[in-house]
């Protein structure tokens, strides 16, 4: 598909339903100024831009400036409009920049455990604890730059629960957001007590992910 005129003109977009979800969960609006602190390759960044239909102000973070250029390709190719892309390492966003955001999409870097298929995985319990770390730093920034009743969306393509509730339970307990139903359900509930959050199964949907939403009271 990416070798049509149809592609190369940016009538179509190859993006998986988890990531699709994703961006229903945040319920995306006009007129709303959204942070997404890890936009790279811009998939889901796009697909914010187009449920707006181009109306809202979309910003995005990516360290790597190679990254933010091949994604603002991509943001040109599909015609989209009002974003912001800025090469700076997102957990230190809340400190250089003032943002008084209506949401915030996290998508942090994971183990990748849900991508299927997988011939052989190497990943070993530090790499998760180390990754579980990290992510909990892009959830404090984003607890930081969205106001107060804006929402937070984390999402994750693996199934380890150190990445998935455990990075959601800090948020509630350490952060102050409160855990909201991540809506709509199209894979199955999450493992947390109020079946709040969504997961898709690896071997029943094809994919293994994570979503969890929060509003910031």
């Amino acid at each position: 598909m990416r070798e049509t005129s149809w592609y190369e003109a940016g009538l179509i977009h190859l993006q998986s339903l988890p990531a699709m979800v994703t961006c229903q969960v945040l319920d995306p609006k006009p007129d709303e100024v959204i942070v997404d602190l890890n936009c790279a390759p811009a998939g889901k960044m796009s697909y914010l831009c187009q449920l707006t239909r181009n109306k809202a102000r979309i910003i995005g973070f990516d360290r790597n400036e190679e990254k933010i250029e091949k994604a603002r390709e991509h943001l040109e190719r599909l015609r989209c409009e009002n974003y912001q892309l800025i090469a700076h390492d997102s957990r230190y966003a809340h400190l250089d920049y003032k943002f008084n955001a209506d949401k915030v999409l996290v998508d942090p870097p994971c183990t990748g455990l849900g991508v299927m298929p997988k011939l052989s995985i190497e990943t070993t319990k530090r790499d998760i604890e180390n990754l579980s770390s990290y992510q909990k730093q892009f959830m404090t920034t984003a607890a930081a730059l969205v106001k107060e009743g804006g929402t937070v969306v984390y999402s994750v393509c693996t199934v380890t629960g150190e990445e998935c509730e455990e990075v959601a339970r800090f948020a509630e307990e350490k952060l102050g957001l409160v855990k909201v139903a991540a809506n709509p359900i199209v894979g199955r509930a999450g493992l947390d007590s109020g079946k709040l959050t969504q997961r898709f199964d690896p071997e029943l949907d094809g994919a293994g992910y994570f979503i969890a939403k929060f509003v910031k009271q």
